[in-house]
């Protein structure tokens, strides 16, 4: 597959970005829910605001409207600076349709609509949920690592790493830490373990640990693509530079994508990313490789490689 193909299947994948702008935006998130009371009150996401589908919201409304159904929301009073999340169902739909039209006149850096995908993120991840229909689940103040591919790799930082409520939820089995000082906590509850020994420097040769990186990921989908469980949660001090470095070699050499595109996607999904210069210099080296692993700093001849067997679409 080629891989401006990988990078849409990527970005088609609404559900899972849905999931992280949840993540990304925690401390300033504003969900609005149009959907019929009763399903609302079975399942929605937790903290969200229900807007009715019936008068005056069947028709124009203003954000007068809105703060009129929740005076007590000192959010709606700077609603400018939140990033805005609306879900629908199919009745709630033109309803939707007009709060995002006015919210971006109002001029919200960020509205986002999820209509005929919604009901389906509330499935997919019960954990984010609340409602009679809900079942109990342990409350996670540091909230979830990104989904970088579904259900199978994920970027975080060390409070993620140490909380085995978030693996447990996630069902994560192997943990790649690129920290130095961050212990490999659950052992004893059987998740395996790769370290690579870094430092967040520009002179660091984080080069040196691709292979082993790489091999340690490609055998937890290896495990997962024959039928057993298997995820990954690639994490650093903050999830910023070492793993965000690591995750975008594997997205290369795994699915033959450039190392720009690899990176904008990253930061699609979780908006921190940013390698140190150093370690963006070796990844577009290893880009110029082709992809070889070796500890040499220069290219010495070209390789070709065999294209990737897989799309992310087909995890």
């Amino acid at each position: 597959m080629q891989s401006l193909e990988v990078i849409e299947n990527l970005r088609n994948l609404r559900q899972e970005y849905l999931f992280n702008l949840t993540q990304n935006f925690r401390k300033s998130l504003i969900v609005f829910e149009i959907r019929q009371r009763e399903k609302f009150d079975a399942k929605h996401l937790k903290e969200s605001l229900h807007i009715p589908v019936q008068p005056p919201f069947s028709s124009n409304f203003t954000l007068k409207d809105i703060c009129s159904l929740y005076p007590q929301e000192s959010s709606l009073t700077k609603i400018r600076r939140y990033c805005i999340i609306i879900g629908s169902d199919v009745e709630g739909a033109l309803v939707a349709r007009n709060l995002e039209n006015l919210l971006k006149a109002q001029k919200c850096r960020e509205v986002h609509l999820f209509d005929n995908e919604y009901e389906e993120f509330l499935i997919r991840y019960p954990f984010l949920a609340e409602g009679f229909s809900v079942p109990h689940y342990p409350c996670i103040p540091c909230g979830f690592p990104n989904e970088i591919i579904p259900k199978f790799l994920y970027l975080g930082n060390h409070e993620h790493a140490e909380n085995y409520d978030v693996l447990r939820t996630l069902g994560i089995t192997h943990v790649l830490n690129s920290t130095k000082n961050v212990k490999n906590a659950f052992k004893e509850h059987g998740i395996r373990y790769c370290r690579v020994f870094v430092e967040d420097s520009e002179e660091e040769k984080i080069h040196y640990h691709f292979q082993k990186a790489f091999k340690f990921i490609d055998e937890a989908k290896e495990i997962m693509l024959s039928g057993g469980s298997a995820a990954v949660l690639v994490h650093c001090a903050q999830g910023i530079s070492r793993s965000a470095t690591i995750v975008t070699m594997f997205l290369m050499k795994e699915y033959d994508i450039p190392f720009e595109q690899c990176v904008e996607y990253l930061k699609s999904q979780r908006y921190i990313v940013e390698p140190n210069q150093g370690f963006i210099k070796q990844l577009k080296l290893f880009e110029a490789r082709q992809g070889l692993f070796t500890r040499s700093n220069t290219i010495k001849e070209s390789h070709r490689r065999t294209p990737p067997k897989r799309r992310i679409m087909d995890y």
